[in-house]
Protein backbone atom coordinates (compact mmCIF):
# COMPACT_ATOMS: atom_id res chain seq x y z
CA UNK A 1 0.00 0.00 0.00
CA UNK A 2 0.97 3.65 -0.55
CA UNK A 3 0.12 5.70 2.09
CA UNK A 4 -0.44 9.86 1.50
CA UNK A 5 -2.23 10.28 4.41
CA UNK A 6 0.63 12.65 5.76
CA UNK A 7 0.64 14.45 2.34
CA UNK A 8 -3.44 15.93 2.79
CA UNK A 9 -3.46 14.96 -1.17
CA UNK A 10 -6.54 14.13 -2.98
CA UNK A 11 -6.35 11.41 -5.21
CA UNK A 12 -7.13 13.51 -8.16
CA UNK A 13 -4.08 15.89 -6.59
CA UNK A 14 -1.87 13.36 -6.58
CA UNK A 15 -3.07 12.29 -10.40
CA UNK A 16 -2.27 15.72 -11.54
CA UNK A 17 1.47 14.92 -10.72
CA UNK A 18 1.95 11.30 -12.41
CA UNK A 19 3.77 12.59 -15.27
CA UNK A 20 4.19 8.71 -16.75
CA UNK A 21 3.12 5.42 -15.99
CA UNK A 22 4.45 2.15 -17.42
CA UNK A 23 3.14 -1.12 -16.87
CA UNK A 24 6.15 -4.40 -17.34
CA UNK A 25 4.11 -7.90 -16.66
CA UNK A 26 3.13 -7.61 -13.13
CA UNK A 27 5.57 -4.19 -12.53
CA UNK A 28 3.55 -0.81 -12.23
CA UNK A 29 5.84 2.17 -12.05
CA UNK A 30 4.78 5.60 -11.92
CA UNK A 31 7.04 8.70 -12.70
CA UNK A 32 6.84 11.93 -10.94
CA UNK A 33 8.62 14.00 -13.11
CA UNK A 34 11.96 13.37 -14.44
CA UNK A 35 13.48 12.51 -10.90
CA UNK A 36 10.92 10.57 -9.27
CA UNK A 37 9.40 7.33 -9.47
CA UNK A 38 7.59 4.95 -7.22
CA UNK A 39 7.66 1.28 -8.46
CA UNK A 40 5.01 -1.39 -7.59
CA UNK A 41 6.61 -5.30 -8.03
CA UNK A 42 3.25 -7.48 -8.07
CA UNK A 43 0.80 -5.51 -7.16
CA UNK A 44 -2.46 -4.11 -10.16
CA UNK A 45 -2.35 -0.83 -11.28
CA UNK A 46 -5.26 -0.05 -9.29
CA UNK A 47 -5.86 3.21 -6.70
CA UNK A 48 -7.14 0.23 -4.35
CA UNK A 49 -3.47 0.09 -2.95
CA UNK A 50 -3.18 4.07 -2.76
CA UNK A 51 -4.40 5.10 0.71
CA UNK A 52 -5.12 9.47 0.73
CA UNK A 53 -7.59 11.56 3.45
CA UNK A 54 -10.75 10.81 1.68
CA UNK A 55 -10.25 7.17 1.81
Amino acid sequence: MLDFTGYGLTRDEIASHITNIKIEADTFIVNFGDDVSITLVGQPPTWDNVITPEG
